[in-house]
């Protein structure tokens, strides 16, 4: 019996210390404020491009995203950007890219799609995106390639 109580009074005093725990205080110092991603600077890279080899993108961000004049988009295979459309275009449909992707030095690589928001000031990518094919054309005015974010 002097067994019992003692355990039960040994059980009793570390529920009362972890309950009396001392409580922890909010940090006074809030967030850092996030920082924005840079303007991209991109331009297509390859000096003398095979125009005749090409694909066609055309995309458009969720209707719940808002785009505007400023905004831009491009394609990459690697470090090379082989598309670029600085400004999405206003249509009765809402804004779309419409990327002129020439064919990449290894076509063979997966694209990324990067779309900037000059808004938000944030980079969106999106890698591994698709296969780059000769003549392929990805979305239509009406029903583009949307580019979830």
């Amino acid at each position: 019996m002097k067994n019992i109580i003692i355990k039960i009074l040994c059980v009793s005093l570390l529920v009362v210390l972890a309950c009396c725990g001392k409580k922890k205080e909010p940090d006074p110092t809030p967030d850092p404020t996030p920082v924005p991603d840079p303007v991209p600077t991109w331009s297509i890279t390859q000096t003398n491009p095979d125009y005749t080899s090409s694909m066609t993108m055309i995309m458009a961000m969720p209707g719940s995203f808002t785009v505007t004049e400023n905004d831009m988009m491009g394609v990459f295979s690697g470090d090379e950007c082989v598309g670029l459309a600085k400004k999405p275009v206003s249509t009765p449909y809402g804004y779309r890219f419409f990327i002129y992707v020439i064919k990449p030095m290894n076509p063979d690589l997966f694209l990324d799609v990067k779309m900037y928001s000059f808004d938000k000031q944030k980079l969106y990518v999106k890698n591994n995106y698709c296969k780059y094919w000769v003549d392929d054309v990805l979305g239509t005015l009406e029903q583009p390639i949307v580019f979830e974010p």
